[in-house]
């Protein structure tokens, strides 16, 4: 028996035909059959700047050196038929005298000339520094190789390292080094170079500088002298011989000039 105080309201088919073809009741169902967007979208554009960062790392870190070596190199490259053209003899070297201050970083630094000094190398490696004085007057180290070691098939035998400003090596092959002559080979033909940069330009050229890389650096063998404050003194002498080894066996060198060897054509 139905209670007398109940009350139906009779169905409206106008009403009911409306409310199923609203576009606003369709999009309230379809809304509530999806699911929330908002952390989902989030996510999404979290990855979208992940990405784009990593792009812009890959690109600064393998890219752009590429684009900054190939600009600075222009107007500094020597176009040859063949690589067997260079003499890779000794370092060039006459004594000379003098002195240049140069500031960094409201320090002067004064450089004593010892010789001037002209190279025709391969390039092993180099290593960037950034930072303090130190590092802004001294900003690259180039490993380089001249005579037997300017070959780079010797690569197939010796990995070359870098780091705190010692170059190091480690040969791969024994019997390989007994027939070459042992170990004073290496020391006699390759050196770890600080390359003091003389002027703006010559420190965009010295940056450009790439593994096997063949190359003619022009300048001086100097030593270094500045005051590091409370009256202490940091110095660093250069090499003047080929056959010194470790700590004071570097050739510090003024650059004045570089130039590039390229095989025309390649």
């Amino acid at each position: 028996m139905q209670d007398p105080h109940e009350h139906q309201t009779p169905a409206d088919p106008d009403f009911a035909a409306y409310a199923e073809n609203n576009p606003y009741t369709e999009f309230m169902n379809l809304s509530q059959s999806l699911p929330p967007v908002t952390k989902y979208k989030r996510k999404r554009t979290g990855e979208k700047i992940l990405l784009a960062v990593c792009l812009v790392a890959l690109f600064a870190i393998f890219v752009l050196p590429k684009i900054i070596a190939h600009v600075a190199k222009r107007g500094h490259i020597e176009y040859i038929s063949s690589i067997q053209e260079l003499s890779f003899a000794e370092p060039v070297q006459i004594s000379t005298t003098g002195e240049v201050i140069k500031s960094v970083w409201w320090t002067d630094v004064k450089l004593t000339k010892v010789a001037e000094y002209s190279i025709t190398a391969r390039v092993l490696r180099t290593r960037d520094y950034y930072g303090g004085v130190k590092d802004s007057l001294i900003p690259v180290d180039a490993a380089l190789a001249w005579g037997y070691m300017a070959n780079e098939q010797v690569d197939d035998y010796i990995k070359w390292s870098q780091r705190n400003r010692f170059y190091y090596y480690r040969i791969q092959n024994g019997q390989w080094l007994a027939n070459i002559g042992g170990l004073d080979i290496i020391a006699l033909n390759s050196a770890n170079c600080p390359l003091i940069p003389a002027d703006a330009e010559t420190a965009r050229l010295i940056r450009a500088l790439r593994k096997n890389d063949y190359v003619k650096i022009e300048g001086y063998l100097v030593n270094v002298y500045y005051e590091t404050g409370r009256g202490r003194w940091y110095s660093m002498n250069t090499s003047t011989t080929r056959t010194d080894t470790g700590a004071g066996g570097c050739e510090v060198i003024l650059v004045t000039g570089v130039t590039w060897y390229e095989v025309e054509g390649d």
